[in-house]
């Protein structure tokens, strides 16, 4: 049995750290299929282009209000502002979205995946599988290649997913969405997922993260020293008091690292463009970057305990049975409530660290593997 792992992009390490989880559930499921991974990332290449000119009107404003007192500012950064306007022009324009709750940037991406080719279109599959976050954004860049999967008639299953936010513009186009492609299956990560689309597929299940089977699919080394492990990419860290070694990740290793003009230039612009992989980051302490999972995922795995701002660094920290606590307020931390309410993690004495139950987890994980199964023997002739 051929079975089709769509992946979607890697500039941000924790969809690998998914990615690789679900393949190692598929594999528990099914030890005899043969897994082929299609990446998603030209699908993301030509989402991206389009979606900036869905913020040329922010960052309009944003440049406005920072040169509106210096006319220094204004001579510098005006053209600046021209050439990504310029830029960011697509041939077709962004459509207009029937919904207006939908996100802008959720049309924009939806409008601008179809440039580019994907080599799933090019290969026979019993069925496919899309895990991760992608209820929403992920959705919309993947629609070219799950189009193509079902005029193919070839089953597709989502799989620990879930997504950025619940809101009702972005409920209303998932739910429009999977209405049109009908999958065979759904497997949430969260139960607020499963509450928003668990009736849109014949079969449902409110499972994990994919993340957490991560240790199933990688075993890294031991490390020759203790040390705990920091990551936080998206707000200032916060002071940790500890006389323990401290190793520092940063999980988008396809930044520019330049920390020269043109660089300081974009920082500007973080709130609606990449922003550049940090100074005081580059410059810090036992400073770890790679675009290698399994240098993370050794870290994760080696560490007394996690503290992040990114919610695959505390994944598979959990997975490898560390304690991990999260430091961010996203929707997308309901996946880690969901772990507190099936006993797979507790709170600390402090209350802001989460403990592993590792008993737990792995039950948890044979059901989800049991439910796949399940679902895929009653629609996929094996």
């Amino acid at each position: 049995m051929k079975i089709l792992l769509i992946r979607t992009w890697k500039q941000n390490i924790g969809n690998a750290v998914i990615e690789k989880g679900t393949r190692s559930l598929i594999k528990e499921a099914f030890p005899k299929s043969e897994v082929i991974e299609v990446s998603a990332y030209p699908n993301y290449i030509s989402s991206r282009i389009q979606s900036t000119s869905g913020f040329i009107s922010s960052a309009e404003t944003e440049i406005k209000s920072m040169v509106s007192n210096s006319d220094l500012l204004s001579k510098l950064l005006t053209p600046v502002h021209d050439l990504l306007v310029k830029k960011s022009q697509s041939p077709t324009g962004a459509q207009t979205p029937t919904n207006p709750d939908i996100p802008t940037w959720i049309t924009n991406w939806e409008e601008g995946n179809t440039d580019l080719s994907n080599i799933a279109s090019l290969i026979d599959f019993d069925l496919a599988v899309l895990p991760g976050c992608v209820l929403g954004g992920g959705l919309a860049v993947c629609k070219p290649i799950l189009r193509d999967l079902q005029k193919r008639n070839i089953p597709i299953f989502l799989v620990g997913v879930g997504g950025a936010d619940y809101d009702k513009g972005t409920t209303d186009y998932v739910r429009d969405y999977l209405d049109d492609i009908v999958p065979a299956g759904i497997i949430t990560r969260d139960p607020e997922a499963y509450r928003k689309y668990h009736d849109i597929a014949p079969e449902a299940y409110s499972g994990i993260d994919c993340g957490l089977f991560i240790n199933d699919w990688h075993s890294p080394p031991s490390a020759n020293k203790t040390f705990i492990a920091t990551c936080f990419d998206k707000i200032q860290a916060p002071e940790i008091n500890t006389q323990t070694t401290v190793l520092r990740t940063n999980h988008g290793p396809f930044r520019n690292p330049g920390i020269g003009f043109s660089n300081r230039i974009s920082a500007l612009f973080k709130s609606n463009f990449y922003e550049p992989i940090k100074e005081d980051f580059l410059s810090s302490e036992n400073a770890i970057i790679s675009d290698c999972l399994e240098d993370y995922l050794f870290v994760y795995s080696n560490t007394e305990v996690t503290y992040s701002d990114r919610i695959h660094a505390c994944i598979p920290t959990i997975s490898y049975g560390n304690e991990a606590a999260f430091y961010f307020e996203t929707p997308r931390a309901k996946l880690f409530e969901n772990l507190h309410d099936r006993g797979v993690v507790s709170k600390s004495e402090s209350g802001s660290i989460m403990v592993p139950n590792e008993r737990k987890l792995e039950e948890e994980k044979n059901k989800q593997v049991g439910e796949f199964s399940r679902m895929v023997s009653e629609d996929v002739s094996i």
